[in-house]
């Protein structure tokens, strides 16, 4: 949300952590690179010309484009969807989260692609000569630590513990 917020400062993507969790802090050009980022998976939430106007795909697609591309206010999006500011805090938010996970998603993605090359550099008869050699570099990467998963699944349970507390659910 803060990343949208501040799509056109680039001081501000510099510093962003999203930028880390989508592997883009350690290049030159950081900002332009999470600004690309978040408004092509924006623009790639534009419903087909198939879909219905009313359908809520685009009423999704319409408010993260407005508010965040755009640079609308939340009341001339309002204006320009015809729902009350109110409405539009709450969709605005159901927004977010399909953003979230389509990035979520494309980064999973990404990240599990990097690991099939990562096994594939390790066994070099998989690959072409060509392609074997390219792939050296891998090797010499070193690996990230091990992660306690049980210590993860705590946190989690932490996490969304008192909100399922509000709605009358035991985890």
């Amino acid at each position: 949300r803060s990343a949208l917020k501040h799509l056109y400062n680039p001081d501000f993507l510099r510093q962003s952590p999203l930028s880390q969790a989508l592997g883009v802090a350690d290049r030159f050009d950081t900002p332009m690179a999470l600004q690309r980022i978040l408004t092509d998976a924006i623009q790639g939430m534009r419903p087909g010309n198939d879909v219905p106007e009313t359908a809520q795909a685009w009423h999704t697609y319409d408010i993260l484009l407005y508010r965040y591309i755009q640079k609308l206010t939340q009341d001339q999006v309002a204006g320009q969807l015809g729902v009350s500011s109110r409405q539009l805090a709450r969709e605005q938010e159901i927004a977010l989260e399909v953003l979230a996970v389509r990035l979520w998603d494309q980064h999973q993605i990404e990240k599990n692609r990097s690991e099939a090359v990562n096994q594939s550099a390790h066994n070099p008869e998989e690959l072409g000569n060509g392609q074997a050699n390219d792939l050296h570099w891998l090797e010499e990467t070193p690996y990230k630590e091990a992660t306690n998963l049980i210590t993860e699944i705590q946190d989690v349970f932490d996490l969304v513990n008192p909100l399922a507390g509000q709605h009358a659910v035991t985890l």
